[in-house]
């Protein structure tokens, strides 16, 4: 959650009031770290978080969720900005983590 967040706020340092989708990750503790305006959902709701929240929203996919996330964004798809990619373990449930920030470009 730390990782995310940091690179969300870092990311999105120039924004006034952004946005952080969570796609298949979904630890209370990055609502936390990274505010209230954090959703936990999956890569559909990303996706459609992207599309309408504009340029301040990002979204965090997991791996697991990629597909359904891209599939989601349809033709804006390639627009997409992967501004880092997480590779992590969540320790409490013994699993390995790789999560893509991302944003849509112009």
């Amino acid at each position: 959650s730390r990782e995310i967040a940091e690179s969300f706020k870092a990311a999105a340092a120039s924004c006034a009031n952004p946005m952080l989708a969570s796609a298949g990750y979904h630890e209370p503790s990055l609502i936390v770290l990274a505010g209230t305006k954090t959703r936990l959902t999956d890569g559909a709701g990303a996706a459609n978080a992207l599309l309408t929240g504009g340029p301040c929203a990002f979204a965090a996919v997991a791996e697991e969720e990629h597909a359904a996330f891209i599939a989601a964004l349809g033709g804006r798809a390639s627009t997409l900005e992967t501004l880092k990619t997480i590779d992590a373990v969540n320790y409490s449930k013994g699993r390995r983590l790789k999560i893509s920030l991302a944003r849509l470009g112009g």
